[in-house]
């Protein structure tokens, strides 16, 4: 059982593709946490890019340069090799999960240490969109594959989730989604203790999101038949992600957010 920070190392993994302009505001973000004082901490980025190494060291703001190291994803394009040669590359007992076009809130780690030293393993939060009021809660409970694709409301920039939970498993470079195959995929595992927080973790950029919600559920769809799941499961699944989408992304955002306080 971890007793306080000082017995936790943390990694803080970026995959980069090429937001050069503002991959600098969320390593800020990362960097400039409050309340992990005696936490070991770095930061490694999964290059997915043209862009050098030197290219993207220069962007980065000089102090967070000795907490920085840059792997190269020398295999084929996607995000969910630059996430794995980052990965393979940490050093981290801890690995929190930061997309280079999204920011953290200032207290996201220290608001979720508190539930690995109670014994988690994934732990996920609140999220909300740059320029939006509506807050995008993560389900309370999850405890096998089936339960997170049915609540698959998870923020990859919100994860924070043991090295010793992932083990040797790995991202499956999918052309999209391949952050919520790997999620479903840790939640069947028998050592998965899943945690969450409603405080807002993070806050989305919608500048590089598809705004096409029946190519996003085609998407999911596709994730979801990898599963080989029964009919019933998968029409369950399916039918929930609809309503949930069409609650998101139209009924919440024309209702006042203070109506709609309950989880999604």
């Amino acid at each position: 059982m971890i007793k306080n920070n000082s017995d936790l190392d943390l990694s803080v993994i970026i995959p980069f593709y090429k937001e050069i302009d503002i991959i600098a505001n969320a390593i800020s973000s990362a960097q400039n946490q409050v309340g992990i004082e005696k936490l070991t901490f770095e930061i490694v980025i999964g290059n997915d890019s043209q862009y050098s190494t030197e290219q993207i060291l220069n962007v980065i703001p000089p102090s967070s340069l000795s907490i920085t190291r840059i792997a190269t994803n020398a295999g084929a394009r996607g995000a969910g090799n630059a996430r794995n040669v980052a990965i393979e590359a940490s050093r981290g007992s801890l690995l929190a999960f930061l997309d280079a076009d999204d920011i953290w809130q200032l207290d996201k780690i220290s608001s979720q240490i508190e539930y690995i030293r109670a014994g988690c393993n994934f732990l996920v939060g609140a999220y909300q969109y740059s320029g939006s009021s509506s807050v995008i809660y993560p389900p309370e409970n999850i405890q096998s594959t089936i339960d997170f694709l049915k609540n698959s409301t998870i923020g990859t920039s919100t994860v924070l989730v043991t090295k010793e939970l992932i083990g040797e498993d790995r991202f499956i470079n999918l052309p999209s989604s391949q952050d919520t195959e790997f999620w479903a995929r840790l939640a069947g595992k028998n050592n998965y203790q899943y945690g969450c927080t409603r405080n807002i973790c993070a806050i989305y950029s919608p500048s590089l999101r598809t705004s096409n919600k029946l190519r996003e559920f085609i998407r999911f769809k596709n994730v979801v038949n990898l599963f080989d799941l029964n009919f019933y499961d998968e029409m369950i699944i399916l039918v929930r992600y609809m309503i949930r989408g069409v609650y998101n992304h139209f009924i919440k955002r024309k209702i006042s957010p203070w109506i709609f306080r309950s989880e999604t």
